[in-house]
């Protein structure tokens, strides 16, 4: 970043502050009071400061720590002289000054002064580490909204005492779910990074959400039951979670069905259907080779061999198959594979090498009905693809790779829908490859020569 960029990066940070004073001064205070709205809007501005500096960086990159301590320092010495001058333009004395900057008198704004110095190479560091910080965000929001909808869900049918306990049970719960659908990430970050951003995250949003908008007052941070110990529980249960995922594969067994790190970025058939990273990625070992599992996997579908998961929820609750069906074997590209007993929604085989790999693809409109994948995408659309591939893993064993990938138009329309999804798609994908694995090998058990391949 170059000095001419420095300060026109500058000038974007005082629209973004401007504007956050606006918010301050015009609609906090009816809600807050004066006090109150200046604690509360260096918060937002902070997260607002914060998401601006980070996309000026992706734009114009800092060369090195130097550099980017360099560029924090121009920022605030140019923040600190631009307030003065408005004191002084203003003709008020400096008394005003020194009130802004009394941090001993509960004046929170040397933070923000301080959050515009240490940003640059915070999250200059945090770019060329190439953490996925996006989905880290929407995960810590995501833990932070489930919370607090498990806390007032409870406190409208059994009261606050009995809310306050369930929260507690819910809070790890919680951490630990949205630690795992992290982790299909390939650049997670990490047991400790993923663990703080869940409860740093929550605490952060309840302190400039929850608190001062919702409650009027900050009580809930004086409960150590209401804040201080949900947020530990959420950051131990993430941090244990993530402790369990970073494991070898073998040495997990509760977790067996969660891919590697290696896994989570390997190539897999149908990647190239949808273009971009991301998705959702499991794996299992299976004591069969991959001639005895692949049978399973060629009868999946609706009124077919079923799914092998939760069948009340995808199968109408009819059982899913438990012997081979040979009437069932032949699929080819083209052929759907129905999700619903009415056929309204369908998987289309995309790709398909027998005992090797099976794609699948979902195109839907609007209305939530599936229409052929070849089909141009209509304004208000999803595709989504559903790979499997099996690898040997010894003489008598497989590797059951799974990838799930998504992409919707418009992305917020679509939001509710995909963030359901991806809390379903945990259980569901899990049970699923339980049930593959238990059938594949209680068949080669019974059958030495499935077992020989």
């Amino acid at each position: 970043m170059t000095l001419p960029r420095a300060l026109v990066s500058w000038l974007v940070l005082v629209a973004v502050a401007f504007l956050n004073g606006t918010l301050r001064v015009v609609a906090y205070p009816a809600w807050l009071g004066e006090f109150t709205a200046r604690q509360v809007a260096t918060g937002t501005g902070a997260m607002a400061l914060g998401a601006a500096i980070w996309v000026l960086l992706r734009r114009w990159p800092v060369r090195g720590p130097a550099h980017a301590w360099g560029t924090g320092a121009l920022w605030a010495a140019l923040t600190v002289a631009f307030e003065m001058a408005m004191v002084v333009g203003r003709g008020r004395g400096w008394g005003e000054v020194r009130a802004q900057y009394a941090l001993w008198e509960g004046s929170l704004w040397p933070l923000l002064v301080l959050w515009v110095l240490a940003a640059p190479p915070a999250l200059s560091a945090l770019q060329r580490a190439g953490v996925a910080v996006g989905p880290a965000v929407r995960w810590a929001v995501a833990s932070w909204a489930a919370c607090g909808l498990a806390f007032a869900a409870a406190r409208a049918a059994f009261g606050t005492d009995a809310a306050v306990a369930l929260h507690l049970l819910a809070a790890p719960a919680i951490g630990a779910a949205a630690t795992l659908l992290l982790w299909n990430h390939p650049r997670h970050p990490g047991v400790l990074g993923t663990a703080a951003t869940l409860a740093l995250g929550a605490a952060w949003l309840d302190a400039v959400v929850v608190a001062p908008f919702l409650e009027r007052g900050f009580g809930m941070f004086r409960s150590p039951a209401g804040t201080w110990i949900p947020l530990a529980l959420l950051l131990a249960a993430s941090a244990a979670t993530g402790v369990l995922l970073s494991r070898p594969a073998g040495r997990r067994r509760l977790l067996a069905w969660v891919a590697t790190p290696a896994e989570q970025v390997e190539p897999l058939p149908g990647d190239d259907l949808l273009p971009g990273d991301g998705g959702a990625t499991h794996a299992i070992t299976v004591s069969a080779p991959p001639a005895a599992v692949w049978p399973w996997l060629a009868q999946m579908g609706y009124g077919r061999g079923g799914w092998y998961s939760h069948d009340r929820l995808d199968h109408g609750g009819r059982p899913s198959a438990e012997e081979i069906h040979p009437e069932l074997q032949a699929i080819r590209p083209g052929d759907r594979l129905p999700s619903t007993a009415s056929g309204r929604t369908s998987f289309e085989v995309m790709d398909v090498r027998e005992g090797a790999h099976l794609v699948l693809g979902s195109h839907m409109d609007g209305r939530l009905r599936s229409v052929p994948w070849a089909e141009p995408s209509a304004p208000v659309s999803q595709r989504a693809t559903w790979a499997f591939a099996l690898r040997p893993a010894g003489p008598d064993a497989s590797r059951l790779l799974v990838r799930a990938r998504g992409r919707s138009r418009p992305a917020w329309l679509w939001a509710p829908w995909d963030a359901f999804f991806r809390l379903a798609h945990l259980p569901m994908q899990r049970k699923q490859l339980l049930g593959i694995r238990a059938r594949a090998e209680r068949a080669a058990a019974r059958n030495p020569l499935a077992r020989a391949g």
